[in-house]
C-alpha cells in the first residue's frame, strides 16, 4: 500500500499546467507582435486587443492555479515525506496523520475512499 500512496503522490505532483502556461505566453506574443504591426501601419486593431486582453486574464487564471497547486504539492510532499520516513507499513488507524493528511475517508462495499486534504482522491480496493 505504501507503494501505491508513493506513486500517486509522484503523479500528483508531476501534473500541473505548465505546458499550457506556456502555450498560452508563445500565443500571448505572437498576438502582441500582430498588434503592434496594426499599430504601426494604422490599421483597426480593436478586436486583436481585445483577443490580447483575454489571453492575458486567462494567463492570469492559469497563475493563480499554478500557485494553488504548488501549495498542494507542498503538502504532499509532507505526506510523502512521512510516508518514506515511516519504518513499518501502514497497517492501522494513526491518528496524527489522519487529522494532518486526511480529509475523509467513505466507504464503499467493493473499495475505500481515501480524500486527502490536498485535493487528492485515492481508491483503494477492499
Amino acid at each position: 500500500m505504501k507503494i501505491v500512496l508513493l506513486q500517486n503522490i509522484e503523479a500528483a505532483i508531476a501534473d500541473d499546467n505548465s505546458g499550457e502556461l506556456e502555450t498560452l505566453n508563445e500565443l500571448l506574443t505572437a498576438k502582441q507582435k500582430e498588434l503592434v504591426k496594426l499599430a504601426q501601419a494604422k490599421k483597426d486593431y480593436s478586436a486583436l486587443a481585445d483577443e490580447v486582453d483575454r489571453l492575458k486574464e486567462k494567463k492570469q487564471k492559469l497563475l493563480v492555479a499554478k500557485a494553488d497547486t504548488e501549495g498542494f504539492k507542498k503538502r504532499i510532499s509532507e505526506l510523502e515525506e512521512y510516508l518514506i520516513e515511516a519504518n513499518e507499513e501502514l497497517t492501522e488507524y494513526e491518528e496524527s496523520m489522519v487529522r494532518k493528511y486526511i480529509q475523509e475517508i467513505k466507504i464503499y462495499d467493493d473499495r475505500f475512499k481515501v480524500c486527502f486534504k490536498a485535493g487528492i482522491e485515492l481508491d483503494i480496493p477492499r
